[in-house]
């Protein structure tokens, strides 16, 4: 299947974006970012799944370390 592998800082961007125009200041914030209906964001996402501990088996392994 597609799609998108990141770990759970690789968000950070969407929620930040998502806090912002979701938030009171919504209109504002669009003006100021000059965010209208024929704007592009491009969200950074620099870590992948594998950089999420929660994701490995669950063996005496260090963090990082996959058997």
């Amino acid at each position: 299947t597609a799609g998108i592998d990141a770990g759970p800082c690789g968000a950070a961007t969407l929620a930040g974006l998502r806090a912002l125009l979701c938030g009171p200041d919504e209109p504002a914030a669009r003006n100021l970012l000059g965010l209208n209906a024929s704007a592009a964001v491009v969200l950074l996402c620099t870590e992948g799944s594998a950089a999420n501990p929660a994701l490995l088996p669950t063996t005496n392994h260090p963090v990082g370390e996959r058997s």
